[in-house]
C-alpha cells in the first residue's frame, strides 16, 4: 500500500507519479543489491501519464481544471491550512522546516472507478519499477492535497509508515505553470533528483 499526496504547483503541463519508496515492506528487506538499489529495481521512480486520468473536485473551490491556473491555486490555498510535520510523538507547525499549503483528503474528491483504473495501471509499472515481485499488488490512499506557493519548501525528512504494509509515498504533481523546484530523494546514501 502507498500513500498519496497530490501537489498543485504554480511552465510543465504533465502529471508525475513518483514513488519514493523510502520504506520497503519487511519481506522484502531481505534483498540485497548494488547500495540504494534493490536487485532489478530502484528506491523511487517516475511516470509521466496523460491528465485525463486526473480529475478532482475540492470543497470550497469546485472543479479543478487542468492545467492548475494562478486564480484555482489562489483559492485553494484560500481552504487550505498551514501543513503540520510530525516530530517524535509531537505534530509541530514551523514554517522553518515546513512551508506548504494542505487540504485534508476528505475535502478532495475524485471519480473513485477512473481513479481506480487509472491507478492500478500506473501502480503496476511502479511496482516492476522497484523491482517487487509480481505477485506484490500495491493500492494507493489519498493523503492530502499540497500547495506549494513560490519559495515554500518541506525540508529533507523521512515520511512517517501509517501502515504496516506501507512500501512508500506516492506523489502526484497535478498538471500546473511553474518554474524550478525539484524533490530529491535519498536512500541508502543514493540520490536522486526529479
Amino acid at each position: 500500500r502507498m500513500r498519496t499526496a497530490s501537489a498543485a504547483a504554480a511552465p510543465n503541463s504533465s502529471p508525475h507519479l513518483h514513488g519514493p519508496a523510502t520504506t520497503q515492506r519487511r519481506q522484502h528487506r531481505r534483498y540485497s543489491g548494488p547500495p540504494g538499489e534493490p536487485p532489478g529495481g530502484t528506491f523511487a521512480t517516475r511516470l509521466q501519464v496523460p491528465a485525463d486520468d486526473l480529475l478532482i473536485d475540492v470543497e470550497g473551490v469546485g472543479p479543478v481544471g487542468f492545467p492548475v491556473t494562478e486564480e484555482i491555486a489562489v483559492q485553494l490555498c484560500e481552504v487550505a491550512e498551514l501543513a503540520p510535520f510530525g516530530f517524535r510523538d509531537q505534530t509541530l507547525h514551523d514554517r522553518s522546516v515546513r512551508d506548504t499549503w494542505q487540504i485534508q483528503a476528505n475535502a478532495v474528491r475524485f471519480p473513485t472507478a477512473r481513479w481506480k483504473q487509472a491507478l492500478t495501471r500506473h501502480l503496476a509499472q511502479v511496482r516492476n519499477d522497484l523491482g517487487l515481485p509480481e505477485t506484490t499488488t500495491l493500492t494507493a490512499e489519498l493523503d492530502k492535497l499540497l500547495i506549494y506557493q513560490p519559495g515554500q519548501f518541506f525540508k529533507a525528512h523521512q515520511d512517517s509508515e501509517r501502515a504496516d504494509n506501507m512500501v512508500g509515498s506516492l506523489i502526484v504533481i497535478l498538471p500546473s505553470w511553474y518554474r524550478g523546484g525539484s524533490m530529491v530523494i535519498e536512500h541508502n546514501g543514493v540520490r536522486k533528483t526529479f
